[in-house]
């Protein structure tokens, strides 16, 4: 085999696995009549995205017993793509997707995880240099854990993750730090100084941060821009 044609092989395995890895983050939802054909667990302020896939009309999407989840952003040219997030309350809720006269939907049930340690959302301040994003991590577990200061952000564009672009000349510390056992800690990161302000425009986003959870997704974390 030529330099060549493995180059071109090698660029297309890439290509095959970036947009495998993109639509392998969301539930998929084929539905018959008014049945509830796909039910999800949801952890207490979490999130999660559904789609619905090529509708010949725009969604219409609506949410039973809101104190449940909520609606954060609706997203695509015919608004197949959804973000929703749970709250504090527990409980079981339906998602519902109506195109023309389907109706495709998913039951929902919110139920806290105290098992799994997990990084939640404080708050989203905007500052005349750009953004600051405050994180509570928790250890919920009988042993010490540590995070690094390392992260990386992702904006959600139809309902992909696209990761955002370092500016060239920021370093983060390489230091580890410390959780208390069944304890948490803070830790606010400062966006304005690694990212261009353009790139922190309106829009869902999340940050994942530099801690071993025993769930992988419960060190990402979903803010959103307005």
């Amino acid at each position: 085999m030529t330099e060549r044609n493995k180059r071109i092989i090698s660029i297309w395995c890439v290509m095959v696995l970036a947009v495998t890895a993109c639509f392998c983050q969301m539930p998929i939802v084929h539905a018959k009549g008014n049945k509830i054909i796909k039910s999800s667990n949801l952890d207490t302020n979490s999130y999660m995205i559904f789609k619905v896939n090529n509708p010949d009309n725009k969604v219409k999407w609506t949410v039973s017993k809101k104190g449940y989840i909520n609606i954060v952003e609706i997203q695509g040219e015919k608004n197949n793509y959804i973000v929703v997030k749970s709250g504090n309350k527990e409980g079981t809720c339906v998602l519902k997707a109506k195109v023309a006269n389907k109706t495709y939907s998913w039951k929902i049930k919110v139920k806290k995880d105290k098992k799994n340690s997990k990084a939640t959302l404080v708050k989203v301040k905007k500052t005349d240099v750009g953004l600051n994003v405050t994180i509570k991590i928790s250890n919920r577990t009988k042993e010490r854990k540590e995070y690094g200061l390392v992260f990386s952000v992702e904006r959600l564009e139809n309902g992909c993750w696209k990761k955002l672009k370092m500016q060239e000349d920021y370093d983060i510390e390489s230091i580890a730090k410390s959780i208390p056992i069944k304890g948490s800690v803070k830790e606010t990161y400062k966006l304005g100084n690694c990212y261009n302000s353009k790139d922190l425009k309106k829009g869902t986003y999340r940050i994942s941060l530099d801690v071993n959870f025993d769930k992988k997704s419960y060190s990402k974390v979903l803010f959103s821009v307005k």
